[in-house]
């Protein structure tokens, strides 16, 4: 089990398991981030961010 974070806010996302791999809408930012968990590492790559606050 691993705890995600918002790269662009640090906002907790998800928890995962190993072999996830989702794409999520931050509720902070409302930054839309693709997560993938594997074996020992995770990425986090933003897909679309929010810079109109």
């Amino acid at each position: 089990m691993k705890y995600v974070y918002c790269i662009i806010c640090g906002h907790k996302l998800l928890e995962g398991h190993d072999g996830s791999s989702v794409k999520v809408k931050c509720s902070k930012c409302k930054s839309i981030l693709e997560v993938n968990i594997l074996n020992q590492n995770t990425t986090v790559t933003p897909i679309k961010t929010d810079i109109t606050k």
